[in-house]
């Protein structure tokens, strides 16, 4: 029913959206003591907030507060899809997809720097999706570089998804120092902007420290809690169906969607990769997969035949998401 209902194009889908990103939030809103409270992740975040948020510290403000960011997120990301014609029709599922995933975790229903990062990312992936048609990409890569330096002042680990702007143009474009020198560039203007802005107030030094906490220590062991492996075993699930959709179909679509698809696989490998490798990890680095876990997800439930099965499937995900949010 959910999926057919989002599988056309119409205007009504916004509200439904709405409603499905409020309903995954219903059983934290409803019981405040599950609540995760904000966390501030680096210290960089202090250099750029000005003002006190203290109606974040409110449980419900801060979960209603991110929804919206969400839903915001979810129609960029809808429209950066149907922009570069990933599928044969204009439909809703993106949105859903990508709400569903954004609502996994009950980290993920709360506000953090990592939330916001998902809209650097967004930018960079409609540029990575643009440069098949991109004669001149040294802005694009200039900017892509910049951009995702900029994320990391806000979360530093936003760091390690850099490789996916010189991955992106090893598939789209032929091998070019200069452009994989100019996106170098890019990441690092950020820090010597701050850097500067820091030298001129005479508080080098404190620049100096805030890289003291960024020491890397390669993790003995790969473990995250047992509860979290529980949870992903639904979206894996789904994530298999998909991959086995996307291993059929690959060759039927056109070349642009073949190496978008290239790019967004190695961009999921890096973040995965990356969550394990960071020294204090937390399951909300994870929430930077939306994006592409939702896109793959989306290529499942937009050619499944089987109405009962795929109907059967998403609601096996979101009854998990209420189940793990509850336990």
């Amino acid at each position: 029913m959910v999926i057919n209902v989002f599988r056309r194009a119409q205007t009504f889908n916004f509200f439904l959206l709405a409603a499905v990103i409020l309903l995954l939030r219903l059983a934290v809103l409803l019981n405040p003591g599950l609540y995760k409270g904000l966390i501030v992740y680096q210290p960089f975040v202090k250099l750029l907030v000005f003002f006190q948020f203290n109606f974040l510290s409110n449980p419900v403000n801060n979960i209603l507060i991110t929804s919206v960011v969400v839903f915001i997120q979810a129609v960029i990301f809808g429209r950066i899809i149907t922009r570069h014609n990933f599928f044969n029709k204009t439909t809703f599922l993106p949105e859903l997809m990508y709400v569903v995933v954004c609502s996994m975790f009950t980290e993920f229903l709360t506000f953090s720097p990592i939330v916001f990062c998902n809209f650097f990312l967004l930018w960079i992936l409609d540029k990575i999706f643009s440069l098949y048609r991109t004669q001149s990409t040294l802005q694009s890569v200039f900017d892509m570089g910049f951009i995702i330096g900029l994320g990391s002042l806000l979360y530093f680990p936003f760091l390690f998804i850099f490789p996916i702007v010189w991955y992106s143009l090893l598939v789209f474009k032929a091998f070019s120092w200069r452009e994989w020198f100019t996106g170098l560039i890019g990441l690092i203007i950020p820090y010597i902007l701050l850097g500067t802005w820091y030298f001129w107030n005479d508080d080098f030094n404190d620049f100096y420290h805030l890289w003291l906490p960024f020491k890397f220590v390669l993790p003995q062991e790969l473990a995250i809690e047992k509860s979290d492996y529980f949870a992903l075993v639904p979206i894996v699930i789904v994530l298999l169906l998909s991959l086995n959709q996307v291993r059929v179909m690959f060759f039927k679509n056109v070349v642009q969607v073949r190496k978008s698809l290239q790019c967004l696989s190695f961009l999921m490998v890096l973040i995965v990769a990356s969550y394990f490798l960071i020294p204090d990890r937390s399951i909300n680095h994870l929430l930077l997969a939306a994006a592409p876990a939702a896109t793959f997800m989306t290529f499942y439930f937009i050619s499944a035949k089987v109405r009962w099965f795929y109907e059967w499937v998403f609601a096996l995900l979101i009854i998990s998401i209420f189940y793990f949010q509850l336990f």
